[in-house]
């Protein structure tokens, strides 16, 4: 079962660039139409589906196996941080890492419910629509907060010029987690191979 591990674990990280290429390209080309063509191009988007498929369930076996045995999420840890012996100093560069990594993703995760949070827009009133003397510019702050995704509807601004219209992070659901995914990752790999006790 180790060596089965092992090996899955390699086709993972080598067949990640062919998953990446594939996500890639299907969100460059219209997929009914790709999905509908013939030939060598259909062929080739055949075989990255499946190889898409496969990747998801290895991935997905990989992390319940991690979950379920101490032995295997230990190596993992391990080989992540690049440490290769294995001794008290590894919980200790463990436990040091991943307090490190829950400090920053709170911190990631704060910053970005606060800047779902908040609305801002600048603009300014034509000036027929205030009073003789009344400033036309103005900002708006505002908050909004719903536990599901909804479609937002824009207010109509009328007459008046918008010069900066902020609804909530400009970017989607898969891009924010594949941050936070690769934050963790990538700062639980420097934190632990800059641990003094490397040294």
């Amino acid at each position: 079962m180790k060596t089965f591990n092992r090996v899955l674990l390699r086709y993972l990280i080598f067949a990640f660039p062919l998953v990446l290429g594939l996500v890639i390209w299907g969100g460059f080309v219209d997929l009914a139409d790709l999905s509908l063509s013939s030939g060598f191009i259909h062929t080739l988007w055949d075989i990255g589906g499946i190889n898409l498929m496969v990747w998801v369930c290895s991935l997905l076996y990989l992390i319940a196996a991690m979950t379920v045995s101490e032995n295997m999420r230990n190596d993992m840890l391990a080989r992540i941080a690049g440490i290769k012996e294995r001794d008290e100093r590894e919980s200790l560069i463990a436990g040091t890492a991943s307090r490190s990594v829950f400090l920053l993703t709170t911190s990631i995760l704060i910053l970005l419910l606060f800047l779902s949070l908040i609305t801002v827009k600048i603009g300014k009133k034509p000036a027929d629509a205030v009073a003789p003397g009344e400033k036309r510019g103005y900002i708006s702050l505002g908050l909004q907060f719903s536990t599901t995704q909804t479609q937002r509807k824009d207010e109509p601004s009328g007459r008046d010029q918008v010069f900066f219209d902020y609804k909530g992070i400009p970017i989607s659901n898969s891009g924010l987690l594949l941050f936070l995914l690769l934050c963790q990752i990538g700062f639980y790999h420097y934190s632990a191979r800059r641990s003094p006790l490397l040294k």
